[in-house]
């Protein structure tokens, strides 16, 4: 019994070897196994190529049908975004144009805001401008310009110092090219030195011909009065005829000096230092016949300028 006992435990033993080596070479080959894994050289990736070789395909063929998209869509939206800006840039830009730059025409007006209009800058050749008081307020220009541009810058109780303060609303800004101005009267009427009111039409002078060098200044001369009337203004009754007289003589040298045009007016409305009593109702203003002859001096003027 005890033999059969000993033979038993050896087979348990024989076994229990075998088992352990059999566990043994087991757990070198999982060992072999995982080194192989490890080992990438020794691996077959064709599997793992095919994939990424797929895979770049596939990519292709995305970006392709999403660039095919883009063409058949039309103008990306971004371009789309810059036209419009474009678009709406030269809207502003030709409303400006039209509210700020564009001149705004009168009957016979030119507006022209730069500092100094050249000839080759003007816009207009004959573009008259009449400034002066009551005597150009009153004249009618209508027939003497039905084929020309021109413009009355008037004010009743005009002076060669208001005109020499509102030099540029009253003639820069019309951009003449014949200037005709008849001023100093109301000078004389506020009792001014005689050299202070040249002193002004010197600057005035100047002025438009370092501002407005392409026009020709026509400058007139005072005009005379007549007393001898039961309806004379008595504001007048205080200016000499010699006074009218010696300030044209000045003014005349003036515009010699200054090479500019003087029209004497004085003399061919005026009969023995008076002003003829065909030209005038009341001694002072002009009548009908009187701006008739002034028309006619006017009209030599503009038709030697043609």
């Amino acid at each position: 019994m005890a033999k059969k006992n000993e033979k038993t435990t050896a087979k348990k033993i024989q076994k229990k070897r075998e088992m352990d080596k059999e566990t043994l070479e087991n757990t070198m080959k999982i060992r072999i196994d995982r080194e192989r894994l490890e080992d990438s050289e020794s691996l077959d990736t064709s599997f793992l190529e095919g994939r990424v070789h797929k895979k770049a395909q596939d990519n292709k063929k995305v970006k392709e049908e999403i660039l095919r998209e883009k063409k058949e869509s039309g103008i990306p939206f971004s371009v789309l975004k810059i036209l419009l800006a474009l678009v709406l840039l030269i809207i502003i830009i030709f409303v400006f144009q039209i509210v700020f730059i564009t001149p705004n025409n009168r009957e016979g007006e030119v507006i022209k805001e730069d500092n100094v209009v050249h000839k080759e800058d003007s816009i207009i050749d004959r573009n008259y401008l009449f400034v002066g008081d009551y005597h150009t307020l009153d004249f009618d220009l209508e027939d003497l310009f039905l084929e020309n541009y021109y413009v009355k810058s008037v004010d009743e109780k005009l002076t060669t110092t208001s005109l020499l303060d509102n030099i540029k609303s009253m003639i820069y800004v019309y951009n003449p090219s014949i200037v005709f101005i008849e001023v100093g009267m109301n000078d004389l009427l506020e009792e001014r030195d005689m050299s202070d009111i040249l002193d002004d039409m010197e600057k005035i002078i100047k002025g438009i011909q370092e501002n407005r060098p392409y026009a020709k200044i026509y400058v007139e001369s005072l005009y005379p009065i007549n007393k001898d009337y039961k309806d004379f203004d008595s504001d007048y009754e205080e200016i000499e005829y010699s006074e009218i007289e010696d300030y044209n003589e000045e003014l005349k040298d003036l515009c010699n000096t200054l090479n500019v045009s003087y029209l004497d007016i004085y003399k061919e409305i005026s009969e023995n230092h008076e002003l003829k009593k065909k030209y005038t109702d009341n001694g002072v203003a002009l009548n009908d016949l009187g701006y008739e002859k002034i028309y006619k001096i006017i009209r030599n003027v503009v038709d030697e300028e043609k």
